[in-house]
């Protein structure tokens, strides 16, 4: 992977700042893929031992590290955390947690005390939590985790990968993403309420089995990672519809990565109203908003940001300068870099 980041065949903002870490002579950095470990376990254990309790094998390899970052592996973390603070050990390994989905989580187990408590706790074991949003540092403080724990580093994309000015209008409406919180239902009843082309690229998972696809809208699944700078050449706009920010599906700034490469390569954006957005953009000048579970403003906005030429260049080139200047993956690195570098002098 870090190869081809080198090599300019694949984004360098999938490794979230790795491979800035490895350009620094006095660090070595290594990729540890858990499910590598996962799928090695035998079927039968798999069938009857949850992933978490499988994750704990990593152990004895990850305490040789002085910090490991990380966005999953809840109880893992906890376990390295745990260890690394024993006086007996010689191996202090700092756990830098990267908030994902901390607030959907924080949401879909508020009725549970039990598992609120095992979040609490281990979240409070970590060395510290990077949020990527003011929401998430909100959620995770009112929840009891330490505040000197929590740090906001804004996130960032490939901005040279998706760099470029796109000076020819696309031929169609784009829509991309995976992730569990695309409401791709109430797109479809948007698209179902104008006469223009639409093109979504989302995993089967993504699309509801009872819902009706209008013959305007063309669907790709699992689209490769190298062919997503042709798709959003291809767009005139992208539209990214998200569930409201109260959701338990999917990441907490659900879109993100999507709505900043756009923007870097130069096209406009119509998006559903969420908080991470407006703190990092200004709505009607970076990107349009439209509200949650709305189909029919969704179709307005379509419409408008479809004829309107002047509307799309501007939404384009301001949404574009603010991602350049401030959501690069090289910025985000640096920071992550010096907030880890922090925490191992701490030791």
């Amino acid at each position: 992977m870090l190869e081809a980041v080198r090599n300019g065949t694949v984004p360098d903002s999938i490794l979230r700042g790795a491979s800035f870490f490895a350009e620094q002579r006095d660090w070595q950095v290594e990729m540890v893929n858990a499910h590598a470990l996962e799928v090695r376990v035998p079927r039968i254990i798999r069938a009857f031992v949850p992933m978490s309790l499988i994750q704990l094998l990593l152990i004895p390899r990850l305490l040789a590290f002085d910090a490991v970052i990380a966005s999953d592996g809840f109880l893992l973390g906890y376990a390295i955390s745990t260890l690394g603070k024993l006086p007996f050990t010689r191996f202090h390994p700092k756990w830098i947690f990267v908030a994902i989905n901390s607030s959907m989580l924080i949401h879909r187990h508020e009725t549970h005390p039990f598992r609120r408590f095992l979040l609490r706790q281990c979240w409070n074991s970590y060395s510290s939590i990077v949020c990527l949003s003011r929401m998430q540092q909100i959620d995770l403080s009112n929840f009891g985790v330490r505040k000197d724990l929590i740090s906001i580093i804004h996130f960032g994309i490939d901005t040279t990968y998706f760099g470029g000015d796109m000076k020819n209008d696309g031929e169609t409406i784009v829509s991309i993403g995976k992730d569990s919180g695309r409401d791709y239902a109430t797109l479809f009843e948007a698209a179902g309420k104008v006469d223009l082309p639409v093109t979504i690229a989302a995993s089967r998972k993504n699309i509801p089995h009872d819902v009706h696809i209008p013959s305007n809208v063309t669907i790709l699944y699992d689209l490769p990672l190298a062919d997503l700078r042709s798709m959003y050449a291809k767009a005139r706009f992208v539209v990214i519809v998200s569930f409201p920010d109260t959701t338990t599906l999917g990441s907490d700034c659900s879109g993100q990565t999507v709505i900043l490469e756009t923007l870097a390569m130069g096209r406009a954006v119509i998006a559903t109203e969420r908080a991470w957005l407006t703190e990092y953009f200004e709505d009607g000048r970076d990107f349009l908003s439209v509200p949650a579970n709305d189909p029919e403003a969704l179709a307005q906005a379509m419409h408008k940001v479809w004829n309107e030429q002047s509307l799309r260049k501007d939404l384009a080139a301001h949404g574009q300068h603010a991602v350049r200047k401030k959501y690069s993956s090289r910025r985000f690195s640096e920071n992550l870099y010096q907030l880890v570098g922090r925490s191992i002098k701490q030791q």
